[in-house]
């Protein structure tokens, strides 16, 4: 992904669509700058986490507090590796909505813990 391969700056809508090999119009047809981009992408990116997330939180298995908190770090560092785009994104300077949306998953995930580790 350009995040992670030339930085936060160097994704611009050119290099956007130069890299998907499509016309950079296309491209304005769907987003008007980078920052509708930068938000669908994390809107991605959080609701494949929660997924993950949400798979290991089920898990009966997951019942005392360190394993619980296992369950909802483990799939996040593992996705950062996984995803080197994702983690520029989510750390480097973004737009106020991208930021909105990380501080949004980060209390949603803390909300689902204390939820799980009650009802357990």
């Amino acid at each position: 992904m350009l995040f992670a391969e030339h930085g936060y700056e160097a994704a611009t809508l050119k290099a956007i669509s130069e890299r998907a090999g499509i016309p950079v119009a296309s491209v304005y047809h769907y987003s008007s700058d980078r920052y509708q981009v930068e938000v669908e992408l994390m809107l991605r990116h959080v609701r494949e986490l929660d997924a993950r997330i949400g798979v290991l939180l089920d898990d009966p298995g997951a019942r005392t507090l360190p394993e619980a908190v296992d369950a909802v770090t483990g799939p996040v560092l593992d996705y950062f590796r996984e995803q080197p785009g994702c983690t520029a994104l989510w750390f480097s300077g973004r737009s106020a909505i991208v930021t909105e949306l990380s501080r949004a998953f980060d209390e949603a995930q803390a909300e689902r813990l204390r939820r799980h580790l009650v009802d357990r």
